[in-house]
């Protein structure tokens, strides 16, 4: 039986730390066993020259683990400005998103872009707030920005606890001995979007800590709130958290039964031996190697060499991709990104 699936975006303003972040959940799920540095060029996913030169991704770069039996295909995007039309690409194909924000910096020009993005699309996303040690960090105060500009109701499921300071740690809200005005406004943002808890609550009746945190599953699908992760990629805080969240909270990539091929091309990238690399999100159907297929945005048949899928961060070659994977063709001669494989009406 297969196994549920995630597809999720890593997005963020440049140098928030999504690299860093992505870099910790393969460590955590055991997909590598010696951490990158973004600093010194050696993180999983970035791989062009100038990346490890400059310590920032230009292109997006999908990699695979397993949590808590579920498999995650993740796809790190460029944070920087200039490399959006990868990240509206990729959007395309994800399920969900965890968008990673600054403690110090907080709500940069960039996020906002994504974040208008996110909600044309009404992609489900989770918010890890970083670098909670840092010098300057505020994490309230990223919140009530988060709040204000985003227009996003926040439900913050970790708290941080002594900000800007090496000993920065991070904390449950929900079934924890915390009252606090976080939480109390969690549980507000909760209510405003389940009416049968908003009912109960109405009518004076006690609700378990366990019932919120429940309903946030699908106020989260439903994009009425945004559930709020705090912490230190750097230093592992709150990535195996937001592991957890990522498994809870958000939507498994849907499937679909129909045999007509619907796939979109998200990126493409040359490689020394495989030549064109052309990566892709099956939606309807499935892609096989040595088969043609047509090429809806082109109008012309093309034939696939190879199909590859990622386990953790090495290729599988020859699998069929199905109705809600991301994987790999090559020998597509004249496909570009953003081109649909077969029909465009089951993207």
């Amino acid at each position: 039986m297969k196994k549920p699936t995630i597809n999720i975006g890593v997005l963020a303003h440049v140098d928030a730390g999504k690299t860093t972040l992505t870099e910790h959940f393969l460590y955590n799920s055991g997909v590598i066993r010696t951490l990158g540095s973004v600093d010194k060029g050696s993180t999983s996913t970035d791989s062009l020259a100038l990346e490890k030169e400059r310590g920032i991704s230009i292109k997006a770069a999908t990699t695979s683990f397993e949590w808590k039996d579920t498999k995650i295909n993740l796809i790190d995007t460029p944070g920087h400005v200039d490399f959006s039309s990868e990240v509206e690409r990729a959007l395309c194909v994800v399920d969900a998103v965890v968008l990673v924000v600054s403690a110090v910096e907080g709500v940069q020009a960039h996020t906002l872009n994504i974040w208008d993005s996110l909600q044309e699309l009404h992609i489900p996303t989770l918010i890890f707030i970083n670098k909670i040690d840092r010098q300057g960090a505020d994490t309230e105060g990223t919140i009530t920005q988060i709040e204000r500009d985003l227009k996003t109701k926040t439900v913050v499921l970790y708290a941080s606890e002594n900000d800007g300071l090496t000993d920065a740690t991070i904390t449950p809200v929900f079934n924890s001995e915390v009252d606090s005005e976080i939480k109390e406004k969690s549980i507000e943002h909760i209510l405003e979007g389940d009416e049968l808890l908003l009912e109960r609550f109405l009518n004076s009746e006690s609700i378990k800590d366990d019932e919120y945190v429940k309903s946030i599953h699908k106020l989260t699908i439903d994009t009425k709130i945004t559930p709020v992760y705090t912490g230190i990629a750097k230093s592992n805080i709150g990535v195996t958290e937001l592991l957890d969240g990522i498994v809870a909270y958000c939507p498994t990539s849907k499937t679909t039964t129909s045999k007509e091929l619907s796939a979109f091309v998200f990126k493409l990238e040359h490689h020394k031996v495989f030549g064109t690399m052309a990566h892709v999100k099956v939606f309807s159907g499935e892609l096989s190697s040595k088969s043609t297929i047509y090429n809806d945005t082109q109008k012309l048949e093309t034939k696939i060499n190879q199909t590859k899928q990622l386990h953790n961060t090495k290729y599988i070659d020859n699998v069929i991709l199905k109705s809600g994977d991301i994987g790999v063709i090559t020998g597509v001669l004249g496909t570009k990104s953003g081109d649909v494989l077969g029909s465009s009406e089951g993207i």
